[in-house]
């Protein structure tokens, strides 16, 4: 069975826009991480902080993840 130039050429490009999706995919799940392993690291004044910081991350996920990076991690960043 041969394929035509049309197929061979959608289904590359559909692999190539997997591919993307999953690095991108993979890169978020990493900052979040990476977000939660500095919210527990970090030194907060009161300890309700850092709990607060925590459920937000876990609770709303990536964008709880962006919302800590640009509040308090840009901030004292050294």
């Amino acid at each position: 069975m041969t394929y035509g130039i049309d197929v061979v050429l959608i289904y590359g490009f559909l692999f190539i826009f997997r591919l993307i999706l999953y690095t991108i995919a993979i890169g978020l799940v990493i900052f979040w991480i990476l977000m939660l392993v500095d919210v527990i690291k970090r030194k907060f004044s009161r300890e309700k902080v850092k709990i607060s910081w925590l459920l937000v991350i876990l609770i709303t996920g990536i964008i709880g993840a962006f919302i800590y990076y640009h509040k308090v991690r840009k901030k004292y960043k050294k």
